[in-house]
């Protein structure tokens, strides 16, 4: 039987979890999807709030981390529910991150310890907020 390939989040998701094991991290990977359930005949919604981030657990300093996954090159379609709540785990000292590859993970990490645990420094990482969507009418042509 053929191995099923991973989404390109779970790939990211499987390079990150055993850095975080070998860096000394205390971690959970959160299920929070609908789940399909056969017997009922329809979806069933996770257990975990609207907006919670995939990762969750605790730095080998003693610091909460919050660790939100995104397909490479994906981090800018992070939804607005969990770019509010990774803005609380900063502006409460903690590690929050939305990232698309062990390497950014690694250097933000790096980065936020050596800096003294900066929101400042955190905020950096955080994806911007998405736009609005402009509407079909006001497209740059027609301004």
């Amino acid at each position: 039987m053929a191995k099923k390939s991973l989404s390109p989040e779970k790939n990211v998701e499987a390079q990150i979890v055993p850095w975080l094991k070998m860096k000394g991290f205390f971690c959970h990977v959160v299920e929070s999807k609908a789940t399909y359930s056969k017997n009922r005949g329809c979806y069933f919604r996770g257990n975990a709030p609207v907006g919670f981030p995939d990762i969750v657990g605790i730095g080998p300093y003693g610091e909460p981390v919050f660790i939100e996954l995104k397909a490479p090159g994906k981090t800018k379609t992070l939804r607005a529910e969990q770019r509010e709540f990774l803005l609380e785990v900063i502006h409460r000292g903690g590690f929050g991150i939305c990232v698309d590859s062990c390497e950014l993970l690694a250097e933000a990490y790096k980065e936020w310890i050596s800096s003294g645990r900066s929101k400042s420094m955190m905020l950096f990482y955080l994806p911007k907020k998405r736009d609005a969507k402009i509407p079909s009418r006001l497209k740059l042509s027609s301004l």
